[in-house]
């Protein structure tokens, strides 16, 4: 028994999660099962993630992604328009390590966005989209 325990918690990744967890929280009990956590966002993320996506809405930008801590793009380059938004100043991630068979797109992650930066990143990503560029970098 305790062979197998220190087998499973050896498989466990930098992220806490094991390999067959595919992407969901997890953990090992000392009988190396594995239980899957049922974990709800805070419930902060989801006024930004609906601002957000109002916010692009107004800019002609269709996303999605209203109940977590995600909103999601669709976006013709996922490595243009990740550089574009860096360059002004914006970490997004492209979508191509989280899709399996979804068209490119970048995530915006809204969990640390706070409310007054919301019109900026929509005018930022419009500009990124659009092949637009600008000189501001300010946060």
């Amino acid at each position: 028994m305790r062979r197998a325990w220190r087998l499973s918690r050896d498989r466990i990744g930098q992220a806490g999660s094991a390999p067959r967890c595919n992407g969901w929280p997890c953990s090992c009990g000392p009988d190396s099962r594995l239980r899957r956590q049922s974990r709800t966002p805070p419930a902060s993320t989801t006024p930004a993630a609906t601002q957000l996506i109002s916010e692009l809405a107004g800019h002609g930008i269709t996303a999605t992604g209203t109940a977590g801590l995600n909103v999601w793009v669709r976006v013709a380059d996922e490595a243009t328009n990740t550089a574009a938004l860096y360059q002004q100043g914006w970490a997004v991630a492209p979508g191509s390590r989280f899709r399996q068979a979804s068209p490119p797109g970048i995530r915006i992650t809204v969990s640390a966005l706070d409310q007054d930066s919301i019109p900026r990143l929509g005018a930022n990503l419009a500009q990124a989209l659009t092949g637009g560029t600008t000189t501001s970098c300010s946060t």
